[in-house]
């Protein structure tokens, strides 16, 4: 049986065409693998929920982050490809960055990056974030981080997308939360003083 929210015109990718490979992530969320697109011939990232989590709020955060991945197109976010909603096997396909995150290439892989390639990171990152609050309807990331800065080698500097919504909230949805319950998700070393204030 395939489950399908009807308000979301993407496109479903079924489970047995995705041919997972290594584990690139892991999360409270689920799991990430490189894999392959079968019918596609592409290299893609599956971020596939934990099976035990498939309840009811777990559904609705899927379907939520789904909506928002499907709505954005920029060349500074990873590009969302489908979605796999077969019954137990909820993944997202989306974009493959070979590098991995600004955060394992400077802790793990010990990359040490000139003054120029630290700037460029920086302005393709910032682009992404201000692009996102330009929307229509702005969305909020609320986990910005180096864990979510991914890179891929160009020719002469390195690509930065930005990835992961299993936080983002529209501007509307974070002043409904904040006001309702003064509560917040993020992570807490990478917030800005006033969101931890509310303001």
């Amino acid at each position: 049986m395939i489950k399908k929210n009807p308000l979301l015109d993407f496109e479903f990718i079924p489970s047995q065409d995705l041919g997972r490979e290594e584990e690139i992530g892991r999360g409270g969320f689920g799991v990430v693998h490189r894999a392959r697109w079968l019918s596609h011939n592409r290299i893609v990232a599956v971020k596939t929920l934990h099976l035990t989590h498939l309840d009811k709020q777990a559904e609705k955060e899927f379907f939520k982050e789904l909506s928002l991945v499907h709505s954005i197109s920029y060349h500074h976010i990873v590009t969302f490809y489908g979605a796999c909603t077969e019954i137990g096997k909820y993944a997202l396909v989306m974009e493959y960055m070979s590098l991995g995150s600004l955060y394992k290439l400077l802790h793990k892989d010990k990359l040490v990056l000139d003054w120029s390639e630290r700037l460029s990171i920086a302005l393709q990152a910032a682009n992404a974030i201000n692009h996102l609050h330009k929307l229509q309807r702005p969305i909020l990331h609320r986990d910005i981080k180096s864990l979510n800065f991914l890179l891929e080698r160009s020719y002469q500097d390195y690509i930065v997308k930005v990835c992961d919504f299993g936080l983002a909230q529209t501007r509307s949805e974070t002043t409904r939360q904040t006001k309702h319950n003064h509560m917040i998700a993020c992570t807490l070393q990478w917030t800005a003083p006033e969101i931890l204030r509310l303001k």
